[in-house]
């Protein structure tokens, strides 16, 4: 760019975490590309001033290619999700609660869809760019350990009792997860070419924030024994901007590692959300 600047692609900058990611990239300096279904949301307001808003289904590879290579981004960020999808009786919840009021596809909104493929798209659009090293940042659940063994016995026995679809969400989380840290599922011809991402996952538990009807929930589901304790949306966003400039990032980062990065930019005096006792670590 010719100001200098680097530039952040977001996918996915219209919902809870990726509108706070490009209002936190702006401020750091960054120059911020948008990309959703729908372009720019209705009501950008003053936070969103200098975003580049596209419009772009990102399960279409071809689509997401194309806009990869006219924004050159200097690091991408998924955020691309829904807490139900097309398949769950608890569908029509995503409008109260995606943070931008929108609700997945009714045929093509599914957990395989909107995170696994979107993502895969991504992955594979950043090998056939040729950025080597291009930053890849994929935004997971805590919830993922339950499959890997990260929580120990605990998270065995957590996993049997997740329920159908959050099972299923699980699986594509760490279906992606395993491409970008392993290449599972990667095609070769992606593989052997010189363009690599840097992988960056993040697996925060519950998301928390000062909107009333996410912060409820959240609250509310914040008593789950088997998982990392709330993070605040502010504190995640700026884990993820600072991973997307620091080179030394990379792997896998749960609870504690997010709020260890966030300081680095929010610095110390930032006030955060009180936790149950029961969820110290």
């Amino acid at each position: 760019m010719s100001d200098g600047k680097k530039t952040l692609l977001v996918l996915g900058g219209t919902g809870s975490v990726g509108s706070r990611v490009c209002r936190r990239a702006l401020l750091e300096g960054w120059k911020v590309c948008s990309l959703t279904r729908r372009g720019a949301p209705a009501d950008t307001g003053e936070a969103f001033g200098g975003v580049e808003w596209r419009a772009c289904d990102a399960t279409n590879a071809r689509a997401l290619l194309t806009v990869i290579r006219e924004v050159k981004p200097d690091a991408i960020v998924h955020c691309i999700g829904a807490l139900f999808d097309c398949n769950s009786w608890l569908y029509s919840l995503n409008r109260s609660m995606s943070g931008c009021g929108s609700v997945p596809d009714k045929k093509k909104g599914t957990y395989e869809n909107i995170i696994k493929q979107t993502a895969m798209n991504a992955l594979h659009a950043i090998a056939f760019v040729n950025r080597d090293r291009l930053p890849f940042i994929f935004l997971s659940a805590c919830e993922v350990g339950w499959k890997t063994g990260d929580n120990g016995c605990l998270g065995t026995v957590a996993g049997y009792l997740a329920p159908p679809f959050l099972q299923e969400y699980l699986r594509n989380k760490a279906a992606v997860e395993a491409a970008m840290l392993r290449g599972v599922g990667v095609p070769d011809i992606c593989k052997r070419r010189a363009g690599a991402a840097r992988p960056v996952v993040f697996r925060p538990s519950l998301v928390v924030s000062d909107d009333n009807a996410r912060h409820a929930l959240s609250l509310l589901m914040s008593f789950n024994p088997v998982s990392d304790p709330p993070v605040h949306v502010d504190h995640l966003a700026a884990a993820i901007v600072l991973a997307a400039s620091d080179p030394s990032v990379r792997g896998v980062y749960r609870r504690r590692d997010i709020e260890s990065l966030s300081q680095k930019i929010l610095g110390k005096d930032v006030p955060t959300k009180t936790v149950s006792r029961a969820h110290a670590e």
